[in-house]
């Protein structure tokens, strides 16, 4: 047997074509969902790079931690939350 006998042919893909299936209201509130997700994800640790940043009375990222946690709890680490989630919302 040859080389050229061994040929393995391999079916052409066709290309996929987008259906419009999705709404763009879908789209809009599966992103706005999205966008509130990383917001409530990220939040906690920006208020903590945040106070790090401004104030010298923290020794670490985890004493910081502590000390909010201690002061306010845990919804202290949420709060002033509401502006950045209707920002990211849309």
């Amino acid at each position: 047997m040859s080389s050229a006998e061994l040929a393995v042919t391999v079916p052409e893909e066709k290309p996929k074509v987008a259906t419009g299936g999705t709404s763009g209201v879908k789209s809009f509130l599966s992103g706005g969902f999205g966008g509130m997700c990383l917001v409530a994800a990220g939040h906690p640790l920006d208020l903590l790079k945040v106070r790090m940043q401004t104030s010298t009375q923290y020794k670490s990222t985890m004493d910081c931690l502590r000390k909010t946690l201690a002061e306010s709890g845990i919804r202290g680490m949420y709060r002033g939350m509401a502006a950045p989630l209707v920002g990211a919302t849309p």
